[in-house]
């Protein structure tokens, strides 16, 4: 359900960043970040049922900007993840003679 720029959604509410129509006009493609950091793409139909087509997980990065091709098949977004790695690097110290 749509009120006030934000979806109530599994009891988390989701501030809308962008908004798009389906090709057959009978839905919404949107997109959120919830208040715990996690951002989601939504599917909602015009009666306001919602369902979550993708979701990140909070602080692991977000998805945005979703856009319905003209057909009604596919359906691109914007993800960016933000990756956690340790990296260790060992050597030996080493003297050079020019």
């Amino acid at each position: 359900m749509v009120r006030k720029n934000s979806i109530q959604q599994c009891s988390r509410r989701y501030i809308v960043t962008a908004i798009h129509w389906s090709a057959d006009g009978g839905r919404l493609y949107i997109s959120g970040m919830s208040s715990t950091a996690s951002w989601a793409v939504f599917l909602t139909d015009l009666t306001g049922n919602t369902t979550v087509l993708v979701e990140t997980p909070g602080r692991q990065g977000w998805v945005s900007t979703p856009l319905p091709s003209p057909d009604g098949h596919f359906l691109a977004y914007d993800e960016r993840i933000y990756e956690s790695n340790v990296t260790m690097l060992q050597w030996e110290r080493t003297t050079v003679k020019i």
